[in-house]
């Protein structure tokens, strides 16, 4: 079984992943136009070279053009050398591929999860892992990392909480790491596709970036300054919670939040059904056939058929999400707000409504975008994570490291990185 390396220096890991950048952008490239791209020091961007190419990340074989002494060798960023596997844990299902560096994708699967049934949630997600790797007949030496992104609370690649799945306590990094030997990330699935959409989706270009997933919850990544906010619990991010209405105080939330039972997909099937039960929604029945069966999607299919009751509902749920949003935009003053998950789909029914509602809340507030990743969003965060681990031990350049991070991070966000 290969070790697990992490890195604890932030400085090194911004600097690595804009050399990494730099040369998915510009290569192949030259060491010297690497440092003039990404800002760093003659010496740090040999340091990050070196690391890379004795993982297989970087390949020279092409001269460049001579200025008149030696040749310079162009450097290229190697997509295959290493595989990274991306799992979306969602309430019922769960999405899982397995993509080069590049984000293309090699192999996906699912699987249904089992109602109430943690054990068997698991053992999907493992099967899930098992599937894609055979599918796309990559050795186990070849996967760099698993990424996953868990509906609920993640301390340390331990799953504090996640309601939707029935895990409590449970230590997900170990025991992926025990059975697959390579490092496994586990992250609230809005961070993972916070980052996903950082690097290569919606939000490229961006300082700071919140995205938000409303699907059979609602969480959100927030990213500042190049970096994932996690809070002093970990819990950063759980927009679910917001209180967007003054009925909901005096209320103890304990599962899901004030947001989520109102604007999540089950918030919206509940409301429908209450409709339905007063004899209103005629469309929504239609759809559906009886009331138990009543989901979000049919919802907004009435909605978009005319109906008046589903029309209201929709409204409403865009009202209830713009507060939480104008709410963010004043406290974190983000460049861009990501809208991603299960329930903006439906985008073309909630976008328009919410950003006037923000714009007439805060003043110069920021861009309200819908997520380009989708379900890609995990597998994509999973290889930005991936890319940053670097095995080289501290050196006692860190200072100079430290110092070089914020411009190598400006950088990055000057860069747009297709390939996702």
């Amino acid at each position: 079984m290969r070790p697990v390396v992490k890195s604890n220096s932030v400085a090194r890991q911004i600097n690595r992943l804009a050399v990494i950048h730099a040369l998915r952008t510009h290569g192949p490239i030259s060491q010297a136009e690497l440092a003039r791209v990404t800002t760093l020091s003659a010496p740090t961007v040999l340091r990050v070279v070196r690391g890379l190419a004795a993982e297989g990340l970087v390949t020279g074989d092409t001269k460049g053009r001579s200025s008149g002494g030696r040749k310079p060798l162009l450097l290229r960023f190697n997509a295959t050398a290493g595989y990274v596997i991306g799992v979306d844990i969602g309430g019922d299902r769960l999405a899982g591929a397995i993509a080069d560096l590049s984000g293309r994708v090699v192999q996906s699967a699912s699987a249904a999860i089992a109602p109430n049934g943690s054990l068997l949630a698991a053992e999907s997600l493992y099967g899930v892992v098992r599937a894609v790797l055979d599918a796309g007949a990559i050795p186990l030496t070849r996967l760099r990392a698993i990424g996953v992104g868990v509906p609920g609370i993640v301390r340390g690649g331990v799953v504090v909480h996640a309601p939707a799945v029935g895990w409590r306590d449970l230590p997900l990094a170990a025991e992926l790491e025990a059975r697959f030997g390579a490092p496994a990330l586990v992250e609230n699935d809005a961070n993972m596709s916070a980052l996903g959409e950082f690097w290569f989706g919606a939000a490229q270009g961006a300082r700071s970036a919140v995205c938000v997933m409303v699907g059979t919850g609602i969480g959100a990544g927030v990213i500042l300054d190049g970096e994932l906010y996690r809070g002093r619990r970990q819990g950063a991010g759980e927009v679910g919670f917001t209180v967007f209405d003054r009925r909901c105080l005096g209320t103890r939330f304990r599962e899901f939040g004030c947001l989520e039972t109102f604007a999540a997909g089950p918030g919206i099937a509940r409301r429908a059904r209450a409709v339905v039960s007063r004899g209103g929604g005629r469309r929504i029945m239609e759809l559906a056939v009886v009331p138990e069966a009543i989901s979000a999607l049919h919802v907004f299919a009435a909605a978009r058929d005319g109906d008046v009751d589903a029309r209201e509902i929709v409204a409403d749920t865009a009202d209830a999400l713009a507060v939480a949003l104008a709410n963010i935009a004043a406290l974190l003053d983000p460049d861009v707000i990501v809208l991603g998950g299960g329930v903006m789909r439906s985008a073309d029914m909630l976008l328009d409504r919410i950003r006037a509602h923000v714009s007439d809340a805060v003043p110069g507030g920021p861009a309200i975008v819908r997520a380009q990743l989708d379900d890609r969003g995990t597998v994509m965060g999973a290889i930005a994570r991936a890319l940053v681990f670097d095995p080289l031990p501290a050196s006692s350049d860190d200072a100079e490291e430290q110092a070089s991070a914020p411009r190598a991070a400006a950088a990055i966000a000057t860069t747009r990185h297709d390939g996702a």
